[in-house]
């Protein structure tokens, strides 16, 4: 079993506290969610996570499989297992969707059964260029194929309804359980109430400090209940440490 700790971190980003001493822990045996409103730090919490170039400062720690990654650089981190994907899906002009699926598996059956498996017809997509010609929910599934084919130990997935249609929320929740059939640590930023009820556990996040956590059917309820309603957006009421 995959685990990672987040522990003790305090972030502090153009002198303002981003993450104020938040501890969480993750493993493979959930899907979980970081919730919160816009501006709450869950895709800091992800860039931390993943090591991103001015999110390699900060107190705390970092820890995956019993061991610290703190001081790795991203290019590390992906070597052990740890990947990220942005609310903008991947675009890139002149490199086919081959090109860019060989990156993690050059065998082509398995990239077309890949695309398949995302809902892609392979002998359409295979040698299509990944550029502007293809719609944001396309490059999300060539995405999520890419993925299927890496075989991350951590998946870290920022807003992934954002920019598709909402009809592939469907979609979605079947790629989590797929992305949990290859034993991955599941970790999914968003502030989206149909994306949350599909995954299983929650911690729900504001202004970088921990408010709530629990069974993704609980912090469902208080995320509608307070979270969207609330006039004070970012201003918790309460902080829990764990």
């Amino acid at each position: 079993m995959n685990k990672l700790e987040f522990q003790n971190i305090k972030f502090i980003k153009d002198n303002k506290i981003i993450i104020n001493n938040l501890s969480l822990n993750f493993d493979s045996k959930k899907v979980y969610s970081l919730v919160g409103p816009n501006g709450a730090g869950k895709s800091t919490i992800g860039k931390l996570i993943m090591g991103f170039s001015g999110y390699n400062k900060f107190d705390g720690d970092v820890i995956f499989n019993n061991k610290s990654i703190k001081n790795l650089n991203i290019t590390k981190r992906v070597n052990l297992g740890i990947t990220m994907t942005l609310q903008e899906p991947v675009r890139y002009s002149g490199i086919s969707i081959n090109d860019y699926l060989s990156i993690n598996d050059s065998d082509i059956l398995k990239q077309k059964k890949c695309l398949e498996k995302v809902g892609l017809d392979s002998e359409l997509y295979l040698e299509r260029n990944l550029d502007e010609t293809l719609s944001g929910g396309e490059r999300k599934r060539v995405e999520f194929a890419s993925i299927l084919l890496m075989k991350p130990k951590v998946i870290i997935l920022d807003e992934p309804d954002s920019g598709i249609d909402i009809n592939s929320i469907d979609f979605i929740s079947k790629m989590l359980r797929e992305f949990q059939k290859m034993h991955s640590i599941v970790i999914v930023i968003t502030h989206n109430i149909e994306i949350l009820e599909k995954t299983d556990y929650s911690y729900l996040v504001c202004n970088g400090n921990l408010v709530d956590f629990g069974e993704s059917k609980y912090i469902n309820k208080y995320f509608k209940n307070k979270c969207i309603k609330c006039s004070h957006k970012n201003t918790p009421e309460k902080i829990i440490q764990i």
